[in-house]
């Protein structure tokens, strides 16, 4: 006869081999350790990409960003050794950073760009006035002579268009 404590009953082993069974099947089919210079480079990406200034002026350098974040997401789920894994995600973050400073540029050359139209229209309001002031000031003094020949043609075709005013 079986001594009572040695044997096992049927449903305890069935129980013992399906939790064994379903704990090696986890392990098989689990997702790829977290790389944390891999999550930092999928970070960064998001906070750029929400960034309304560097999706809408950097968005073939955020593309690349994205590809390069991709091709290291792709390598981690495949198993990749954790130093090409790290090698990606830092050149994704890398790709990141290109797309920030090329937006921030392009911001700042807008600017530039509009302060040098603005300093254009200055100039011509201004040297307008001054036109004007000369003028008025030839009108006012009969005994300042006539404007030099060579531009005393140019002066009569602008002298009807400025008495209309």
């Amino acid at each position: 006869m079986i001594p009572r404590y040695a044997t096992i009953s049927l449903s305890a082993a069935q129980g013992l081999a399906l939790s064994t069974l379903a704990l090696a099947l986890a392990a098989c089919g689990s997702a790829p350790p977290v790389n944390p210079a891999l999550q930092q480079a999928r970070q960064r990406f998001d906070s750029a990409s929400g960034q309304a200034q560097v999706a809408s002026l950097a968005a073939l350098e955020l593309g690349r960003a994205r590809e390069a974040l991709d091709k290291a997401v792709r390598a981690n789920q495949d198993g990749a050794n954790l130093d090409t894994v790290d090698h990606l995600a830092y050149m994704a973050t890398q790709h990141v950073v290109v797309a920030e400073e090329t937006a921030r540029s392009r911001a700042a050359q807008a600017v530039t760009a509009r302060a040098a139209a603005d300093r254009d229209s200055l100039r011509l309001a201004q040297r307008t006035q001054q036109a004007d002031q000369a003028e008025s000031r030839l009108s006012l003094n009969p005994a300042v002579s006539p404007p030099p020949p060579a531009r005393a043609a140019a002066w009569e075709a602008r002298s009807p268009a400025r008495s209309g005013r």
